[in-house]
């Protein structure tokens, strides 16, 4: 029934909640993404093969996963259900979310079962309220795709007590111009409706860059790699004589061969922490299939799960070097507030719109890249010389310097 309902709709990107088991059969045509989790209440990406996500980060409890796709940064969300999960659910948003926020680029797309409300209009009856899930939505500037529909609440889930809108797209207010629809639809596999967003897509994609490198302070405080540079640092002290100076020496020879060594271990060390994550997710997943009823495998599930979280805050400590230094305290754990301020300081750097040399206004990133691109190609081009010209300003140039 899923397969029939994606290509009755002609869908090329699926954000599944929920997600218990790998299916059985491969979807010809698409890519699938597990998320399932320590709870066993996952997530998954179903991507049509011909587009290429890329950046995949997952959350280890299942509820959360986000990809890149091109320039826009897509985050599936499984929040935690019920009023008496409410705590759980805040700390979900407030401590656990940022890990998979901390590679969003400037355009979000951040679609799910998000299990509370934001507005009274949104819900009848009680509601859950998250406080949290509203900071974040705030901090990043996104807005409900839904709100260009005033006045037409589509609830996405039934119960004896009510409905509710649980199920919402939020992204931010370039993508939003983007939108050619949204609608949901009545589903058989599930209990909830499914939200379908239509976006209108430049073409091709463009990828970012890795951006400026920089040493990670970090990795000063590997013990391995200390003695690594003392036995290359030996090495090249033994050049220094078939340079004419130290400064020479120095900008050279050690300069190149400096940052390639710490661009090779850092490469080194991020390849073997995602074996280790990926080790671990796997060692999850076999644990949760081969388990039987009478076997307690909660206390080894919590010691993977605190593993790859330990993994994760590393990698966000160490992520944290384009915060102030008041945001930024030692040994503490990352949360919301600080990737917001993180998120604004990127958005405050980034080029929103351009005047290309037509007069035209450029806002998409496409055509940004293309008029700098276009300047930059007039402004340095080859210039041929005047021969003659050449000549006469030879002539003018005295032989002897007074």
């Amino acid at each position: 029934m899923l397969e029939s309902f994606i290509r009755l709709n002609e869908l090329d990107i699926v954000l599944l909640q929920e997600v218990t088991h790998q299916f059985t059969t491969p979807l010809s045509g698409y890519d699938v993404h597990y998320n399932i989790g320590t709870t066993r209440r996952g997530t998954a990406f179903i991507c049509r093969n011909t587009l290429t996500l890329t950046n995949l980060s997952r959350h280890p409890s299942g509820r959360a996963m986000a990809a890149s796709l091109g320039e826009i940064h897509i985050i599936n969300i499984y929040a935690p259900s019920g009023t008496s999960k409410r705590r759980e659910r805040e700390n979900f948003y407030n401590n656990e979310l940022p890990y998979i926020l901390d590679t969003a680029s400037a355009d979000i797309v951040m679609g799910g079962d998000f299990n509370c409300v934001l507005n009274a209009g949104d819900a009848t009856g009680q509601a859950s309220y998250s406080r949290s899930l509203s900071t974040l939505i705030n901090g990043y500037s996104l807005r409900d795709a839904w709100q260009a529909r005033p006045g037409n609440t589509a609830y996405t889930h039934y119960t004896i007590h009510g409905a509710s809108r649980l199920d919402r797209f939020y992204m931010t207010e370039s993508l939003l111009r983007r939108k050619t629809g949204i609608t949901t639809i009545a589903a058989a596999f599930t209990d909830h409706f499914a939200v379908i967003l239509r976006l209108s897509m430049d073409a091709p994609l463009l990828r970012q860059g890795r951006g400026t490198w920089k040493v990670r302070s970090d990795i000063l405080t590997d013990t391995h790699i200390m003695e690594e540079l003392q036995h290359h640092w030996k090495q090249w002290k033994k050049q220094q004589h078939l340079y004419p100076n130290i400064n020479m020496w120095w900008s050279r020879h050690c300069k190149k061969r400096l940052r390639q060594l710490f661009q090779r271990l850092e490469a080194e060390r991020r390849r073997v922490k995602q074996i280790l994550e990926n080790f671990y997710c796997e060692c999850i997943y076999t644990l949760v299939n081969t388990a039987n009823e009478n076997h307690n495998i909660r206390p080894t599930l919590r010691h993977l799960n605190a593993k790859i979280i330990r993994l994760h805050a590393k990698r966000m400590q160490a992520n944290m070097s384009d915060t102030f230094i008041a945001d930024n305290v030692p040994g503490e754990t990352p949360t919301l507030y600080q990737q917001i301020r993180k998120h604004k300081r990127r958005a405050a750097r980034l080029i929103q719109s351009v005047r290309d040399d037509t007069g035209t206004i450029q806002t998409s990133t496409m055509g940004i890249a293309s008029a700098f691109t276009i300047f930059f190609q007039h402004k340095y081009h080859r210039i041929d010389p005047d021969k003659e010209n050449v000549d006469a300003l030879t002539n003018l140039i005295r032989t002897e310097i007074p």
